[in-house]
């Protein structure tokens, strides 16, 4: 339940990158992809959470065919989102050391 805005910081100023609502989530890019974070998430309210570690995220996304297309899927799109606002915006991906 509730609301989770994402959003990043850049030169001190914050861009809303998206908000979720019920049922949505954040993170598998990371969790899966071994991708630095790019966004933070700000509660906008109260809000009911599920919290996984990589172990158990990456076990729940292999013990479904679906579900772990659905991940391949949402994670392309959210790539091309990421590379669309950071073409726009001059963001430059680094690595984590």
């Amino acid at each position: 339940g509730g609301n989770v805005q994402i959003y990043r910081e850049e030169d001190g100023r914050e861009t809303e990158v998206a908000t979720l609502g019920p049922g949505e989530y954040f993170g598998e890019m990371s969790l899966l992809g071994g991708v630095m974070h790019m966004a933070s998430a700000r509660a906008q309210g109260p809000v009911d959470l599920l919290i996984m570690g990589g172990a158990e995220f990456k076990a729940l996304a292999g013990s479904s065919t679906q579900f772990g297309e659905l991940l391949a899927q949402v994670m392309r799109q959210r790539e091309r989102a990421n590379v669309t606002e950071d073409a726009s915006s001059g963001f430059e991906q680094r690595e984590s050391e």
